[in-house]
């Protein structure tokens, strides 16, 4: 008898049908948090060790299990897979924990934090939310089950897998900044994206109702230009290159959108970019101080390389510096309230705020000395007491060490009060955040609210608003680095955004 399982269990290695290596929870696989995609996975002759948790599958299916193991950096993270052949029974994902280090095997089913089964596209990028981040007490073990079914075809998955943390570019609100014309940008689907819409295919972009695009959504990184000048612009999208999912679902697919974060209008668009095959946008015309936005998704979840070029047709290429992150305007009645954010300073000096009544003669209305050199996030403030009531243009510049004055913003502000001002920031924000509107009524009970991922509130106030400019202040050091909805509603309008807390 012990010849016979010698016999057997040689003949079983030669022949290529031995178990995976992490076929065994207790030799799970470790996963580096941002250490790209491992390919090459291969569940042939998995199977389920002892009293492992699964999920038994009707129509003849046989259920073997690989494992991994993570440590927590981030309580939101980024689950990557990529089914690499065609097989009849889909893979199945499941996460459990959190565990001590090294610890948690075999784990029990009541400790699953992500159960899905990979179905649809090859790509599938989502983001798992609440997750323990806690010294010690933050190891999570990923299953994957492979689903083997009888019939013709292939029935094992090969696969890539990895894990990030939230790319800041996976909204909008923390698009890469295109900051030159007719340079190269290198860029990958790869690393901390997710289907971040909502809706059917999660194809909603922004705050307004309805799809932006008309394909599926499943890891969306987000850039954007902003022109100092009114103008036309085209985008050319090529060298994508080195794609994980085989032809024919192999590639990117790309959307050009102008238009605010709030409410995007879709411009042009193409799906799929495939490799080897180039991509240049319709003409679309941005105005002065607006922005445009340009959106890459990889095609069936597909993980690629890619490349960017920013043309300028006319108005020429005076796009805003790389360190400005946009001037904010708003008028109640004589004050106009300016705001603006940079990423960081060198050799400033300080601010000029210059204002117009026709766009071509400014004059000079205050100086905001720079906080010094830097590289976080810093918001200024001024407020022009005594603007006329009728149409009026404000030139925001820098002024060097170098005495050197470099234009940054320009922006154009209507004689009337508005009443449909709103914005939160700085977004993204290590804690402490700025909510402001406006509203035409004397006065309203307004309330802010902010969701997470799952829908629930984590933040409620309700307040008096009144005519004019409104501001608040929330704190948000007390709840965990993620992606958060904040909505403020009141009886004349809601409004709502996403924002990223590091």
């Amino acid at each position: 008898m012990k010849w016979f399982l010698y016999i057997s269990t040689f003949l079983f290695s030669i022949s290529g049908f031995s178990q995976p290596a992490n076929d065994d929870c207790a030799d799970a696989i470790t996963l580096t948090i941002g250490g790209g995609l491992i390919c090459g996975e291969d569940g042939e002759n998995s199977t389920l060790e002892g009293s492992e948790c699964f999920t038994n599958y009707a129509g003849g299916s046989t259920e073997g299990t690989m494992w991994y193991r993570i440590t927590a950096t981030n309580d939101s993270l980024v689950l990557n897979f990529i089914e690499t052949n065609s097989t009849i029974c889909q893979p199945h994902i499941a996460i459990y924990g959190p565990y001590a280090t090294g610890g948690g095997c075999n784990p029990a089913c009541a400790d699953q934090v992500y159960d899905e089964l990979q179905a649809g596209d090859p790509g599938n990028h989502d983001l798992i939310t609440g997750l323990s981040t806690t010294a010690g007490n933050a190891d999570y073990l990923i299953q994957v089950q492979n689903n083997s079914c009888n019939g013709s075809g292939v029935s094992d998955i090969q696969f890539c897998l990895g894990i990030d943390e939230p790319a800041a570019n996976g909204f909008s609100t923390g698009a890469t900044l295109i900051d030159e014309c007719g340079t190269v940008f290198n860029e990958t689907t790869d690393g901390g994206y997710w289907n971040s819409g909502a809706g059917t295919s999660f194809a909603d972009l922004d705050s307004t109702a309805g799809n932006d695009v008309a394909f599926v959504i499943n890891n969306f990184a987000w850039n954007t230009f902003c022109s100092l000048t009114s103008g036309t612009w085209q985008i050319t999208v090529n060298g994508v290159s080195n794609c994980n999912v085989p032809a024919p679902n192999d590639g990117i697919q790309a959307a050009v959108f102008t238009g605010t974060q709030a409410s995007l209008t879709l411009e042009d668009s193409q799906s799929p970019i495939n490799p080897g095959d180039n991509w240049t946008s319709a003409t679309i015309t941005v105005d002065s101080a607006e922005c445009a936005y340009l959106g890459i998704d990889g095609f069936a979840g597909d993980v690629c390389d890619y490349q960017i070029t920013l043309t300028n047709i006319t108005g020429g290429c005076v796009v805003l510096p790389v360190d400005f992150l946009g001037l904010n305007a708003y008028r109640n009645e004589n004050d106009v309230h300016l705001s603006w954010k940079t990423m960081s300073e060198v050799g400033n000096q300080y601010f000029i705020i210059e204002r117009s009544t026709d766009g071509a003669d400014y004059e000079e209305i205050g100086r905001i000395n720079s906080i010094g050199d830097h590289h976080i996030e810093h918001v200024y403030q001024f407020t022009d007491d005594s603007a006329p009531s009728r149409n009026v243009y404000y030139r925001l510049s820098e002024f060097s060490n170098e005495n050197e004055k470099t234009t940054l913003a320009i922006k154009y502000i209507k004689g009337e009060t508005t009443d449909d001002y709103f914005n939160a920031y700085p977004n993204p924000t290590e804690g402490l955040l700025n909510v402001e509107f406006s509203q035409i009524s004397p006065r309203l009970n307004s309330k802010i609210e902010i969701y997470n991922y799952q829908g629930e509130i984590i933040y409620s106030e309700t307040f008096e608003s009144s005519n004019g400019f409104n501001s608040r202040q929330i704190n948000l050091h007390d709840f965990r680095s993620s992606n958060y909805l904040l909505r403020l509603t009141n009886d004349e309008k809601t409004f709502s955004s996403r924002i990223l807390l590091k």
